[in-house]
């Protein structure tokens, strides 16, 4: 997992990136980015024929060690399931929150 935008958009679009041989299938984005920086990787992906997944986690290194991670997952319900599987061999808790990039604003704190 990348911690932020920067590191996201630079695995996926950078030198040597995912994006380069993909021309279909799924991204999972695990990290809690700003929406305004997740939005633009999404519609790009989607212009090369990729699905991107919002989905931050919340847990921890603990968590992470034990596998309780808990996933909070923004796209179409039918990709998330597709993705299940991948998405419950890191996390105890899937959580599916709707359509459009809601993981995000479920994870980030408020004030």
């Amino acid at each position: 997992m990348v911690v932020n935008g920067s590191q996201v958009d630079a695995v996926l679009f950078g030198r040597d990136s995912l994006l380069e041989s993909m021309t279909a299938g799924t991204v999972m984005v695990c990290s809690t980015i700003a929406l305004g920086e997740l939005k633009p990787i999404a519609e790009r992906a989607r212009a090369r024929g990729v699905t991107v997944v919002d989905c931050p986690v919340s847990g921890g290194v603990s968590g992470a060690s034990a596998g309780t991670l808990t996933l909070l997952c923004g796209g179409e319900a039918a990709t998330i399931e597709a993705q299940k599987p991948f998405l419950q061999a890191v996390g105890a808790n899937v959580v599916h929150l709707g359509r459009s990039a809601p993981g995000w604003s479920a994870s980030s704190p408020t004030t």
